[in-house]
C-alpha cells in the first residue's frame, strides 16, 4: 500500500508501507546561488544549466541509473557524487545526491580545466 502525504516544505513523499521505504516524488536542487554566481561568471553557460536545473527539479530520480539513462555522460563517484556536463562538454558540475529524499546538492561548477586541478571523492 502506497501513501502520498505532503511534508511541510510542501515537498510530496511517498511511503510503501509493504516495502517499509519512503521517498520524495522530485528532486529539490540546492543552494541556487551556486547556479547564478556560475552564471555571473560564465554568461554562456546559462541556458544549459537553466534547462538542466528545469529538468532536475522535475525528475524523480530514485538511483543512479535514472540519472544514466537521462544523461548519458554524467560520471559517478562514491558516496553519490555526480558529475554532470554543461552546454556539452564545455562546463562539469559537481553535485552530490540524496536520492531517498530527493535533494540535489550542487557542490561546484566550472570548467574542464578548473575541475582538473580539484579533487572531489
Amino acid at each position: 500500500m502506497i501513501y502520498m502525504i505532503e511534508s511541510s516544505q510542501n515537498r510530496k513523499i511517498k511511503i510503501d508501507i509493504n516495502k517499509g521505504t519512503w521517498y520524495s516524488e522530485y528532486m529539490q536542487v540546492i543552494p541556487k546561488s551556486v547556479i547564478t554566481d556560475f552564471v555571473k561568471k560564465h554568461p554562456d553557460g546559462k541556458s544549459s544549466i537553466e534547462s538542466w536545473y528545469h529538468e532536475a527539479k522535475h525528475a524523480a530520480w530514485k538511483t543512479s541509473m535514472d540519472i544514466k539513462n537521462r544523461y548519458s555522460t554524467v560520471s559517478f563517484l562514491r558516496n553519490n557524487y555526480v558529475i554532470f556536463n554543461i552546454k556539452g562538454r564545455s562546463y562539469r558540475m559537481v553535485t552530490r545526491i540524496a536520492y531517498k529524499t530527493g535533494y540535489v546538492f550542487i557542490k561546484w561548477i566550472g570548467t574542464h580545466a578548473e575541475y582538473s586541478k580539484k579533487s572531489f571523492p
